[in-house]
């Protein structure tokens, strides 16, 4: 098949190199313009975009994606099939309607279950225990087509970004070598999503990557473990931003106020609105990231001291 694919993410440009190397005829992608972003604010290329010029492919980088131009110019390249992960851009009617065995996008989530930018996040911050791939014919309302395939997968209590990410991308490969081989032969039977049980997951705002103390233990090593590998959750410490990468949540009550350092016994222990939380890997500015007995024997903290306050 002519495959022209849709990507801009490091998870999507790892998707878009396991079918190049499978084979198939890519004949474009598309993915988002280069923005300003490191020290400097020099325009940095989205990962897909790297990966795609290493490997001598044609790529597309509009600052507008549904002009008659670029419909022309995709038309051009015949292809059977839009395959989409992550690209960051809603795709209209025009180009959908271009190749001749539909547009499929890989959503990382159990759809209808979190619609949207960050399913991934939103569904381990939810402390959701399974999630999983679906793959399915887009149209243009968001993440709403009929599915093709979709496998699910567990979640540990103790499983980051990081982890579900590659999860994502093991499952998901054996899904799209299953599409590839099976979609072409008419084997797959589109299912119709049940609206009733959608949910959604927005982008993340920044104000949410504030840990808040007055929360329970858990919710706040859901947040920190939903986001240490791209946002980051974020406290302060001495009137210092203070980045937590890793934490576990512990029972217990401390009498103390959210927030307060309560132990330096194997750690950074902190009170929240119930239970305890254990620092295991932070980050204070201009520093490496540690663990929390580096920053304990660096910083010198005191039991009573309140992070975030």
């Amino acid at each position: 098949m002519r495959i022209l694919y849709f990507g801009s993410s490091e998870l999507s440009s790892q998707l878009l190199e396991f079918i190049a190397e499978s084979g198939e005829d890519i004949v474009g992608v598309v993915t988002q313009p280069p923005r300003p972003g490191g020290r400097g604010y020099k325009l940095v290329p989205t990962p897909v975009y790297k990966v795609a010029k290493d490997m001598g492919l044609s790529v597309f980088t509009p600052e507008r994606l549904n002009t008659k131009e670029m419909v022309k110019n995709l038309n051009n390249l015949k292809p059977d099939i839009i395959l989409l992960f992550a690209y960051g851009v809603i795709v209209g009617k025009r180009i959908l309607s271009i190749p001749k065995l539909g547009a499929v996008n890989f959503h990382p989530s159990l759809l209808p279950l979190y619609r949207g930018a960050a399913p991934i996040n939103r569904a381990i911050m939810a402390g959701e225990r399974r999630t999983g791939v679906t793959l399915f014919f887009m149209n243009e309302e968001l993440d709403a087509g009929d599915i093709l395939l979709q496998r699910e997968f567990p979640v540990s209590v103790m499983d980051d970004e990081c982890v579900v990410q590659e999860k994502v991308l093991e499952v998901g490969k054996e899904m799209m070598a299953e599409l590839l081989d099976r979609l072409p032969r008419g084997e797959l039977t589109p299912t119709p999503q049940d609206h009733t049980k959608a949910t959604f997951a927005p982008k993340i705002e920044k104000e949410e990557l504030i840990i808040d103390w007055n929360k329970s233990a858990m919710e706040i090593h859901n947040l920190v473990r939903a986001v240490n590998c791209s946002y980051v959750a974020h406290t302060s410490f001495r009137g210092q931003n203070l980045k937590v990468y890793r934490t576990t949540p512990l029972d217990g009550k401390s009498g103390k106020r959210p927030g307060e350092i309560v132990s330096l016994r194997g750690g950074l222990v902190v009170s929240a609105g119930k239970g305890l939380v254990l620092l295991r890997e932070i980050q204070p500015p201009g520093r490496r990231r540690m663990d929390s007995m580096s920053f304990i024997n660096g910083y010198r903290p005191r039991i009573g001291e309140i992070l975030g306050g």
